[in-house]
């Protein structure tokens, strides 16, 4: 998603040696959607049910999720967190606070596995341990 966003998919492709339309992504909630993203059973699981968000679901946080969530890969660590602050804030309010929390001073945004701002080099905290 960000790569297609920052204009740096051909780089990433590269990178993972993948064609650029099999990783483009514009967004959970898209038409568009990489190899990997396309095949997400928390998206469909959410498009199955007409919602926006795992939050707004009667079985909030489900096993799905919670497996999700522990898993080992350091991002999904914040799956449930992130469904619990759109489902007290909103979409528009939660949307904003991720933006700033996942943005560095000088207003790039960056990923997780990031440590430094692609942009101006500052070290960044990847708020992994939240």
């Amino acid at each position: 998603y960000q790569s297609v966003q920052k204009g740096t998919l051909k780089n990433l492709a590269a990178k993972w040696d993948m064609a650029p339309e099999d990783l483009a992504c514009d967004g959970c909630r898209s038409g568009r959607q990489g190899a990997q993203s396309s095949k997400c059973y928390i998206r469909k699981c959410c498009s199955e049910k007409g919602l926006e968000v795992c939050g707004r679901c009667e079985e909030f946080p489900c096993a799905t999720l919670k497996k999700f969530n522990d898993h080992a890969a350091p991002h999904s660590t914040l799956a449930v967190s992130n469904c619990e602050l759109f489902r007290e804030v909103g979409l528009f309010e939660g949307y904003h606070i991720q933006k700033e929390k996942w943005s560095c001073t000088c207003g790039e945004v960056f990923s997780w596995y990031q440590s430094k701002c692609s942009r101006c080099n500052e070290e960044l905290e990847n708020h992994l341990d939240d």
